[in-house]
C-alpha cells in the first residue's frame, strides 16, 4: 500500500490504481459493490505504520497528521491497530468513514444506474482528496523550490495518467456489447473528465510557482474526444450502432458530450460527400441525404406532429407511429435541419417528444398547430 511519503509527492494514486486495473468496472471484482463508500474505503485503506511493538506504533502515530492522506478532519478517519501474524508486526491502518461530496462546477452526464452512480461518487470523492492533499503539500512546504518540484511532478504524472486513461477509454469503447456494458464506457469516460479537471486544478492552484503557461481544459477535452470520432461520423450506417455512440446519444443533454458530437452535427457543405466504392448503393443514398430535409417552420411544430403520430392509436390499439425514441431521434437529427440549416438538436427533439413537456409543443389555440385529429376526420381522407 502507498506510504505516507508517496502520498505527499504523488497525489493521484487512486486514479492510477484504477487505470492499471485495480477497480476496472469490466472486471469481476465490482460485481459485489454495494455502495460508494465501499469503493472509497477499498481504495483508501492504508497501512501507515508497521512496527514490532504496539507502543512504537502508538508513538509514531502521534507524530503524523493523518489528514495529510486527504481528509478534512480526523473525525472522518477510521483508525485501527492490528497485529499481522504473517509479518509478526503491529500496524496502524486508516480508512475513510464517509464519502466526500464534489465541490466543483463540472458538467457531467447523469448516471443511469447505481453502478454508474457508485463510481461517479468514487471519482468525485477522490478528486476532493486530491485538492486536500495539494493544499496540505503547499502548507507544509518550506520553500518555493520544493513546491515547484512537487507541483511539476504531479502535473507530469497526471498527464501520463491521462494518456493511459484515454487509451483505456478507446479500448473499452471499441468493444462490442457482448464484452462490455454501456455503464463501463460511462465510468471510463467520467474518469477521464476527473483526471482532466485534476490537471487543470494543479495548474491553476500552483500557478504562482510555475513558469509554464496554464493548460487549457478545452485542449485536454479535445485530446479525449479525438478517441471517438471514427465511431460518430456515420452512426446510421452501422447495422448495430457502436456502444459508444449509444452512450453519447443517451448523455447528449450535457454540454461536455455535445462538444464531442458537435463536429459531426454541423451544417453540411453543399459539396457532395465522398463515398467509398465498397459501400452498398442504398447506404450511399443515405449518406447523400444527410441533412437534406430542411424545415421552414419552427421545429417544435414539426416535432409536435411526430408526437401526435406516436400518441394517436389506431382501432387495434397500436400507435400510428410505432418506433424507438432513440432511433427516431437519431433519424430526425441525421436527415432534418431547422430553418437555419442546422441539424435538429437531439436534446431538443427529446424535450419536445417527452409527454410531460406540453409547454414545449404548440398550444391548441396556436394557429400554427397542426392537429392530426382534424386531418384524420376530414371527409376527403375518409374517401
Amino acid at each position: 500500500m502507498p506510504s505516507f511519503e508517496v502520498h505527499k509527492t504523488v497525489n493521484f494514486s487512486v486514479f492510477s490504481q484504477f487505470v492499471r486495473g485495480s477497480f476496472l468496472p469490466v472486471s469481476l471484482a465490482d460485481k459485489n459493490i454495494k455502495s460508494s463508500l465501499q469503493l472509497v474505503r477499498s481504495a483508501n485503506t492504508h497501512i501507515i505504520i508497521s512496527e514490532s511493538t504496539k507502543e512504537e506504533v502508538s508513538r509514531k502515530i502521534s507524530l503524523i497528521d493523518l489528514t495529510d492522506y486527504g481528509y478534512y478532519s480526523t473525525s472522518d478517519i477510521d483508525l485501527k491497530f492490528i497485529y499481522n501474524s504473517e509479518t509478526n508486526s503491529h500496524q496502524a491502518v486508516i480508512c475513510p468513514l464517509k464519502v466526500y461530496q464534489l465541490y466543483e462546477e463540472m458538467l457531467l452526464p447523469s448516471p443511469a444506474d447505481d453502478r454508474e452512480r457508485f463510481f461517479l461518487d468514487f471519482f468525485a470523492d477522490e478528486f476532493e482528496r486530491v485538492k486536500i492533499r495539494a493544499e496540505k503539500m503547499l502548507a507544509a512546504a518550506s520553500n518555493k523550490e520544493i513546491i515547484q518540484i512537487n507541483a511539476l511532478r504531479n502535473i507530469q504524472f497526471a498527464r501520463k495518467l491521462f494518456h493511459d486513461s484515454r487509451l483505456l477509454y478507446r479500448s473499452i469503447s471499441s468493444k462490442n456489447s457482448d464484452v462490455v456494458h454501456q455503464s463501463d464506457i460511462y465510468i471510463i469516460y467520467i474518469l477521464n473528465l476527473f483526471i482532466i479537471r485534476a490537471i487543470i486544478f494543479y495548474s491553476e492552484f500552483f500557478k504562482p510557482f510555475l513558469d509554464e503557461p496554464l493548460l487549457s481544459e478545452e485542449e485536454l477535452l479535445l485530446e479525449l474526444h479525438q478517441e471517438t470520432p471514427s465511431l460518430l461520423k456515420h452512426p446510421l450506417l452501422y447495422k448495430q450502432r457502436p456502444l459508444l455512440y449509444e452512450f453519447l446519444n443517451t448523455c447528449m443533454a450535457g454540454t461536455v458530450v455535445n462538444d464531442v458530437i458537435a463536429p459531426y452535427t454541423q451544417k453540411q457543405s453543399k459539396e457532395s460527400i465522398p463515398v467509398a466504392e465498397s459501400i452498398p448503393p442504398e447506404i450511399k443514398i443515405l449518406q447523400q441525404l444527410k441533412g437534406k430535409f430542411q424545415l421552414n417552420c419552427n421545429s417544435n411544430i414539426f416535432l409536435d406532429v411526430i408526437f401526435q403520430f406516436i400518441r394517436k392509436q389506431a382501432e387495434n390499439g397500436s400507435p400510428w407511429l410505432n418506433c424507438d425514441y432513440s432511433e427516431l431521434t437519431a433519424l430526425l437529427n441525421y436527415f432534418f435541419t431547422d430553418k437555419d440549416g442546422n441539424p435538429l438538436n437531439p436534446s431538443s427533439i427529446r424535450t419536445v417528444l417527452k409527454p410531460s413537456n406540453f409547454k414545449k409543443r404548440p398550444h391548441p389555440d396556436d394557429p400554427n398547430k397542426f392537429d392530426i385529429n382534424n386531418f384524420s376526420d376530414s371527409a376527403e381522407i375518409k374517401k
